[in-house]
């Protein structure tokens, strides 16, 4: 879905018109949470599982550091958080230029393999849902956020 599209425009307008009628904040968050994720679907449906991997890893995450008080345990909470996090970022945007360069690298030791590059499409984003996921992560684990 284009931003200067018909349909967006009748999408945006029915996700504001339903908001402003929802009785509560909690059921507007919720509603707009939806909303997001269906734009987001509108766009490669297989990139939305990545994108809601990400957000409900980082929700419950945030919800284990709420109720684990044990430093080290907490810590542990963050680094898997922060690893899969980086882990699927590094495996969409990256990977490919680790395997040229590793590939390079070899040929300067007198060995040429012939590495095959991944062919994955780049989900839209990537790099900021990652970015902001794992912040809120980080701010729930400094307790400057609740979760």
């Amino acid at each position: 879905m284009i931003f200067t599209s018909v349909e967006f425009l009748i999408f945006f307008l029915v996700v504001v018109v339903v908001k402003r009628l929802l009785p509560s904040f909690r059921l507007e968050k919720n509603f707009l949470l939806v909303a997001s994720y269906v734009f987001y679907m509108s766009w490669n449906l297989l990139c939305s599982g990545l994108l809601l991997f990400t957000s409900v890893l980082d929700y419950y995450v945030g919800r284990g550091l709420a109720v684990v008080e044990k430093p080290s345990h907490r810590r542990w909470l963050l680094v898997a958080s922060l690893v899969a996090n980086l882990g699927v970022l590094v495996f969409f945007k990256y990977s490919n230029f680790l395997i040229w360069n590793a590939q390079t690298v070899l040929g300067w030791l007198g060995w040429h393999p012939s590495l095959a590059t991944l062919n994955v499409m780049l989900p839209v984003g990537i790099s900021f849902f990652t970015f902001q996921s794992m912040s809120y992560t980080i701010d729930v684990y400094r307790r400057q956020l609740p979760p």
